[in-house]
């Protein structure tokens, strides 16, 4: 039962929940996605006395199950067969009726004058005209079944469409559909423990959008959506979704803070990353080399002038380096070699007891090897605490590893007669797949395919945004309540989260611009971040809710404030008037004053009290420009100075609360003055 799925921006993490059988040593997961990245996987048990120890993943073709089989190919094409077979019986019979209609007696020509009246047979228009009734009501009749079978024949056409297209995880798997299981084995007694088991799989993606419901009195509901998409290959049944703003395959690392000593500087000591391999191996094949013969050496090194390179050297060759690093302090970066350098270095064993003997070694390889060389495996440019000025410190050696690396389950023995006997490889991935599988298909290619199709392809609504941290911090939404996600490629929504926040209206007016007053809702951020997304919003008339328009959510941080804006107050009016003097100044009249003074008259006609915020902007002037002044004289009421963005400079604001009905009158008085040579670009008076 799959009872978390956590959905990022590309991908999506799913964890199931299974129950264990008391005594099971170990517990078995089917019908997985063929896309399901095998490194992802994860598992663990919640109960005391029992743990998973292993997991090993493999590729299946499901059993048929008679009770959910979806049509077949053939059974579709019959149906099809069958629709078309009806609709001609029917064009058939129709015909048949148009001719039936045309086969009439036509009445002969009147007699000239004079001639004598032709004979009429009337016993042979009688015997037609019966039989014209009798085959009329038989094609009427034929055609009335014909018509029948054609309906039951789009009716079972139709049924099978519609059931191979709902099929998706709940339809059988035909020959070339695989599926991946997972097979935990499990240490302890399981006695009421239950086991969980986590995978990443491709082909999820999703988009926020919110709806906003004023419930009135300061109070505002505001519930975050989402639109969920995924075409991973299983559906989601209840499941409980959480969405997520992080990339899966991003690599995050912790710092390592670096110790400070008072003292005499002393080099740090190195990690070792290697271990030497067990001596003494070789003599398990002594009893097959007795009774078979040695196996043969391997062959020579391809030049003679390379310096041959032997299992004990390369070894040798890398406790080397992981003694002593190279000077500078760079770390020593090593490729996928590693992982063949552990490989070559096992000593060759046989039988049963030599396999055992090798996966042992390489397991014990594994821990100070393979997994010291993981753990720094990302930490490039790492040179250790700085020591003193003069000296630079020499870092642990650092090694890239392939997560191919740690496939144990991969790893496969050569044989005693192999030259490479002994020695462990790893194998790829489909080839483990096709081991227990006896169908004739490539599995490497049905994976890839697998993963090709899984990509959603379908564009995102009209208004939404793929999900992005506003500030750099990744967020995750956990949804209230279960939700149904089928694998289909297609858009759901689906139900997240709902606050209640605190809710003020009020009204905004530039008369400088526009003679609108526009309304604003300013809600208070919950406790979580707000990403870009649409927003639908109600007001609530009683005890229904009525739409008013939808909005957009800028990203917004936590705790922070989100204005919506609601459209023009058609109730509250606004009108801005200017009157403009030109009067000289200076002793000569050498200087121009350029006087504006600016009223506002506003009338709420409301039948309530209205917050109105009436913005405005005073001229400026460069920074190092003398020759302008600009006075800022009387005021009525009070404003303040405003600020929105950077290239916005000189606002001013004011902010009143207008009663019902209720009149107001702003007044504002600027001067600008001038050389009396000189005038404004545009023309003095720039305000009308």
């Amino acid at each position: 039962m799959i009872e978390t799925v956590t959905v990022h921006r590309r991908g999506a993490r799913v964890r199931r929940a299974v129950a264990i059988e008391p005594g099971a040593s170990e517990v078995k997961l089917a019908g997985l996605p063929l896309a399901l990245d095998d490194h992802s996987v994860r598992a663990f048990v919640e109960g005391a006395g029992v743990r998973a120890v292993d997991v090993r993943v493999g590729v299946e073709v499901p059993p048929e199950d008679p009770a959910l089989a979806p049509p077949r190919d053939e059974e579709l094409r019959a149906a099809a067969r069958a629709v078309a077979l009806a609709r001609a019986e029917v064009d058939r019979v129709g015909k048949a009726q148009a001719r039936l209609d045309a086969l009439v007696v036509r009445p002969r020509p009147r007699p000239r004058r004079g001639e004598k009246p032709a004979e009429v047979p009337s016993d042979a228009r009688a015997k037609l005209a019966r039989l014209r009734s009798a085959e009329a009501e038989r094609l009427a009749t034929e055609l009335a079944a014909r018509k029948a079978d054609l309906r039951a024949a789009e009716r079972k056409h139709a049924e099978l469409a519609d059931r191979a297209r709902r099929a998706t995880t709940a339809r059988n798997a035909r020959e070339h559909e695989l599926k991946k299981h997972a097979i935990v084995r499990l240490e302890g007694r399981a006695d009421g423990a239950k086991l969980f088991f986590e995978y990443a799989v491709p082909g999820a993606c999703w988009s926020p959008s919110y709806t906003v419901s004023l419930e009135g009195g300061g109070r505002a509901r505001l519930a975050m959506r989402a639109v969920v998409a995924q075409r991973t290959g299983e559906d989601w049944k209840g499941a409980k979704l959480v969405l997520s703003t992080a990339d899966p395959q991003a690599w995050t690392e912790l710092p390592e803070l670096a110790k400070l000593r008072i003292g005499r500087a002393q080099p740090a000591k190195p990690k070792r990353a290697w271990r030497e391999p067990p001596e003494g191996a070789s003599a398990l094949y002594a009893d097959y080399d007795r009774a078979f013969g040695e196996a043969a050496p391997p062959p020579p090194p391809a030049s003679s002038t390379l310096e041959e390179v032997t299992p004990m050297n390369q070894l040798d060759a890398l406790a080397e380096l992981a003694e002593s690093p190279p000077a500078g302090g760079s770390p020593m970066r090593a490729a996928p070699a590693p992982m063949r350098v552990a490989q070559a270095a096992m000593p060759r064993k046989a039988g049963a007891a030599g396999a055992l003997l090798g996966a042992a070694t390489a397991v014990a390889l594994a821990p100070a090897a393979l997994v010291a060389g993981a753990l720094r495996a990302r930490s490039e440019g790492y040179a250790g605490p700085p020591q003193s000025p003069a000296e630079e410190p020499a870092g642990p050696p650092s090694f890239d590893l392939d997560v191919e690396a740690m496939s144990y389950g991969r790893l496969r023995m050569f044989g005693p007669d192999s030259s490479r006997r002994g020695e462990l490889a790893a194998i790829a991935a489909a080839e483990v797949y096709a081991e227990g599988l006896a169908i004739s298909i490539d599995v490497a290619v049905a994976i890839r395919v697998a993963i090709e199709r899984a990509e959603v392809s379908a564009a995102l609504p009209p208004g939404h945004v793929a999900p992005a941290p506003p500030d750099a911090f990744d967020y995750a939404y956990a949804a209230d309540v279960a939700a149904d996600v089928p694998s289909d490629g297609a858009f759901h929504v689906v139900p997240v989260v709902a606050w209640e926040v605190p809710a003020k209206l009020r009204h905004v007016a530039v008369p400088r611009e526009a003679s609108d007053v526009f309304r604003l809702v300013e809600l208070e951020c919950p406790d979580a971040a707000l990403l870009a997304g649409p927003a639908d919003v109600y007001e609530k008339n009683g005890a229904e809710y009525t739409y008013l328009l939808t909005g957009r959510v800028a990203p917004t941080p936590p705790k922070a404030r989100v204005d919506l804006g609601l459209g023009v107050e058609q109730a509250i009016k606004v009108a801005r008037n200017v009157t403009f003097t030109e009067e000289s100044t200076g002793l000569l009249g050498g200087g121009l004053a350029l006087v504006h003074d600016v009223a506002i008259d506003l009338r709420n006609n409301l039948r309530r009290d209205a917050e109105i915020e009436v913005r405005e902007r005073v001229p400026i002037k460069r920074e190092d420009d003398d020759t302008v002044e600009i006075v800022i004289g009387a005021v009525e009421p009070a404003w303040k100075e405003w600020h929105q963005e950077d290239s916005l400079a000189g606002g001013r604001v004011w902010t009143l609360v207008l009663g019902a009905g209720a009149e107001k009158s702003l007044k504002a008085r600027w001067t600008v003055r001038i050389a009396g040579k000189h005038q404004l670009v545009g023309g003095n008076r720039r305000e009308s």
